[in-house]
């Protein structure tokens, strides 16, 4: 029967085509399956065309669907008597192929698929080897892994609308979204602009190394020697330099990987002057009498792309909005180092933001001075007009001596309250500013 039909959960193809009902009609009319492949030419239609393409298939899945009783198998009936189980070999058992559902059934509440005992039990060695791995990688990152700190600063951005403080209702000047303002002030942080305003406020043209046996330790602010250069061609920015000094005071400079000699037996404040760059080193103020410092370490330095400096701390720049409050904040290997850029960079936004707002200022007063202009030529002109019609009319009289004279004297007061209001606005300016 499983020759002729298969079955698909054992992987017995059988013939295609040929289920069941058609299986068992052909094992009645020809008895076995031999009789059926035997006689399959007898076999009519669509039905014998696929016992014939079958044969080969039909042979091989009685073979599999075949249960062998001839297997040489020694029996001890002792062997299979039922005996006290071993509960802990069953459970190292189930717990290493996780069979929780069946060690739970067989072992009961007994069994705990995660005893770690058992796995240590099996596996000692190898747990105490993996300890011991851990602890060296774990004592070697902390000891050989630099530092990172990060120095932060807060901003308190108050909104300042000039043209409310100087009470102008012109809705051009009144309209101002504090969230926008905000958003557009941290953008302005995040400026290529006001980074390098802060970094070139600091003296971070050079960068001073000692060289360490894993890890390089820069000397930011206590370096006991100092470089200036004026830079004509870039090739040798953000390139290691090593510098050498012996007991004679010479000076040898040379790039890190050795392929090249810049200079040999420099002196101090010696200017080396080359066709792509100017260098004088000098010693630092303050540690001029620890010379014998600089022949105990092995040292070199970086001359800075101010662009490269400016992308690497734009990218490391974290800025958190708290309003009214900017939260800024700076990593580096160097605390100092973070906490001079942090404060550098809050310095530089407070400087445009002054410069901004200035402007704005300046806006605002012209506007002023030109609705002031544009009112005088107005009441020039009406003036004119009413003086050219008197005298065309001859109309002359003690009421218009009077309204005349009170008409100037107005004029006057006016004038008095328009530089009383520029004298205000002149000093919100210059409080603002200071």
């Amino acid at each position: 029967m499983l020759g002729l039909m298969g079955d698909a959960s054992d992987n017995i193809p059988g013939i295609p085509g040929v289920g069941e009902k058609t299986a068992a009609k052909l094992l009645k009319l020809y008895g076995t399956l031999e009789g059926v492949l035997e006689n399959s030419d007898k076999i009519t239609g669509a039905m014998g065309e696929k016992v014939r393409a079958g044969k080969k298939s039909a042979i091989m899945s009685k073979k599999l669907a075949t249960i062998i009783t001839n297997v040489p198998v020694e029996f001890h009936e002792e062997n299979f008597r039922l005996k006290e189980k071993n509960k802990s070999a069953l459970a190292e058992i189930f717990t290493e192929l996780e069979f929780k559902t069946l060690g739970k059934r067989i072992l009961g509440e007994d069994f705990n698929p995660s005893l770690l005992a058992i796995i240590i039990r099996k596996s000692f060695v190898w747990c105490v080897v993996i300890v011991l791995l851990t602890t060296a990688t774990a004592l070697l990152f902390l000891r050989y892994t630099a530092l990172i700190y990060e120095a932060g600063a807060s901003l308190i951005l108050k909104p300042v609308n000039t043209a409310q403080a100087l009470d102008i209702q012109n809705p051009i000047f009144q309209q101002s979204d504090v969230n926008q303002d905000l958003q557009r002030d941290i953008q302005i942080m995040k400026s290529s602009l006001i980074i390098s305003n802060a970094l070139n406020s600091l003296d971070m043209n050079v960068s001073y190394y000692r060289k360490g046996q894993i890890l390089d330790e820069e000397m930011y602010k206590n370096c006991p020697y100092t470089v200036k250069v004026s830079i004509k061609d870039s090739a040798i920015l953000d390139k290691k330099i090593d510098i050498h000094f012996d007991k004679s005071q010479n000076i040898t400079l040379g790039f890190n990987d050795g392929t090249f000699i810049i200079a040999d037996h420099l002196r101090f404040n010696q200017v080396l002057n080359t066709k792509n760059y100017s260098i004088m080193i000098s010693q630092t103020p303050g540690y001029e009498k620890n010379y014998s410092d600089l022949l105990t370490g092995d040292y070199f330095f970086v001359i800075n792309n101010h662009q490269t400096l400016v992308n690497k701390y734009r990218d490391g720049l974290l800025i958190a909005p708290y309003p009214p409050i900017v939260a800024i904040n700076i990593r580096d290997m160097k605390p100092q180092k973070a906490s001079d850029i942090v404060n550098a960079m809050c310095g530089a936004f407070i400087e445009y933001d002054k410069e901004k707002k200035a402007e704005s200022a300046n806006q605002i007063l012209g506007f002023i001075q030109n609705q002031l202009d544009t009112l005088g030529l107005q009441l020039a002109a009406s003036e004119a007009k009413m003086s050219s019609f008197k005298t065309q009319s001859g109309y002359i009289n003690e009421d218009y001596i009077t309204n005349n004279l009170t008409g100037n004297i107005q004029k006057l007061r006016d004038k008095e309250s328009e530089l009383k209001l520029t004298l205000t606005k002149l000093k919100y300016i210059k409080d603002f500013l200071n």
